[in-house]
């Protein structure tokens, strides 16, 4: 399983079993459903198979590890508050647009 310590440390992974150089149908797979996965959106059965992927190919790996942090800077910087008159007009906007005024 990829733990936060593996996410942290790709060369963590056993360099004697990782895969560098393909990008083979499983990788294709793993890779479309990354977000799903990163959102624990998958069954447990399609996540223990992505998981035992990313820990043996190098590549799937990076993008994960890669992904992850994205998804965590984007999580941390994009707390801003709307402003409330900003609110109110898209609010406006849309009941305007519903009434057809």
């Amino acid at each position: 399983m990829v733990n936060d310590m593996t996410a942290e440390n790709p060369d963590a992974v056993n360099p004697d079993v990782a895969g560098t150089e393909h990008c083979d149908d499983d990788c294709q797979k793993a890779l479309r459903e990354l977000y799903g996965y990163l959102d624990g959106q998958l069954t447990v059965e399609r996540r223990t198979t992505i998981t035992a992927h990313i820990e043996y190919c190098r590549p799937c790996m990076e993008s994960y590890t890669f992904e992850a942090e994205l998804k965590q800077v984007v999580a941390l910087r994009c707390q801003e508050e709307v402003p409330e008159a900003l609110r109110m007009k898209v609010f406006e906007a849309i009941q305007w647009e519903i009434r057809g005024d």
